[in-house]
């Protein structure tokens, strides 16, 4: 996984013609828009989902990790204390049932780690909001 923003194709599927190509470049506009607004996603295009089913749990968390600190609102001293105090801990929770029962999908997994916290507790809510924010990168 590259670190430093780098040149990428996208496929956007349109034919090789005078439209197709008008169109092409009416995308690249809003593309270029959204990137220089810090909005653009590769889930809009597909790619993420891709690249995300293709990982295994340790990288798909690393790359979680990736995209929760380079959100454009995460700029804060206390994003690195976020995560370290409210989404780490259970991330790795997450890991260790995962490796623990490997049978199980991500789905089951997370299901599983929110289970082992205290029914009605903060930490089964910060849980919940950690392995809630994963399943939403997820997909």
């Amino acid at each position: 996984m590259r670190l430093r923003p780098y040149q990428q194709r996208v496929s956007l599927n349109l034919p090789a013609t005078a439209a197709g190509l008008k169109q092409a470049e009416q995308e690249a506009k809003i593309i270029a828009a959204q990137l220089i607004q810090h909005t653009f996603d590769w889930r809009q295009y597909g790619v993420l989902e891709g690249r995300l089913r293709q990982m295994d749990l340790p990288q798909t968390l690393e790359a979680f990790e990736h995209y929760f600190f380079n959100q454009p609102h995460r700029v804060h001293a206390s994003t690195r204390t976020t995560w370290q105090k409210a989404y780490a801990p259970y991330l790795r929770k997450l890991a260790a049932i995962a490796q623990a029962q490997p049978h199980l999908s991500l789905a089951e997994a997370i299901y599983a780690a929110v289970r082992s916290t205290p029914a009605n507790s903060r930490s089964r809510q910060v849980c919940c909001t950690a392995l809630g924010a994963l399943a939403e990168f997820c997909t």
